[in-house]
């Protein structure tokens, strides 16, 4: 049997800093070394590197650094969805950080039940055209159909003619080139 002498101050605090290193040690053999901080999140991963509950990812970034900076992904503070929407009360989101998807710009005209919100409508942006078609189904002053206007005034007349500046073919110029390779009056390149 092994002799045990008296308990000294000394040797009390040998045995309590050997059990701390052999911890220490153990701990890094088996992998729980891992530093994770605390984030109030509990996400739903599963499996062997799961985070405990109130550990999981936060999904931002922040800027922290030394030694109790969290690890990429897991930091603290808010990251804003950029869009805000129409919920009120006790737990609605705060402005800027609603839940759907971004505005569109685009008021439509669909009323009804399932209209879309002022601002938040389907189609495309407007084309910055007026045509000139009239009625129930005419477009909307600056929303109209067709190509933009070409600045020419071509000299064809009757029902099929183009209208006044939106003529077709070739802008037509004359220049200040002359001799051989001069271009023809009205079909100048460096107008």
């Amino acid at each position: 049997m092994a002799k045990k002498g008296k308990l000294s101050r000394r040797s009390f605090l040998t045995r309590v800093a050997g059990a701390s290193v052999a911890l220490g040690a153990a701990g890094t053999v088996t992998g729980n070394a891992l530093a994770q901080n605390y984030t109030g999140r509990t996400d739903s991963d599963s499996g062997r590197y799961a985070d405990r509950a109130g550990y999981g990812r936060t999904g931002v970034t922040d800027s922290d650094s030394g030694g109790n900076a969290d690890r990429a992904g897991y930091g603290r503070g808010r990251r804003n969805s950029g869009v805000t929407d129409s919920d009120s009360g006790t737990y609605a989101d705060p402005v800027g950080n609603g839940r759907g998807s971004r505005r569109t710009g685009i008021t439509d005209s669909d009323t009804g039940a399932y209209a879309d919100p002022a601002g938040n409508g389907r189609g495309s942006r407007r084309s910055g055209l007026t045509d000139s078609d009239s009625g129930s189904s005419a477009d909307p002053v600056g929303n109209g159909r067709g190509s933009r206007r070409t600045g020419l005034t071509d000299s064809d007349t009757g029902t099929y003619a183009d209208p006044v500046g939106n003529g077709r073919g070739r802008r037509r110029c004359t220049d200040s080139d002359t001799g051989t390779y001069g271009d023809p009056i009205g079909r100048g390149r460096r107008c």
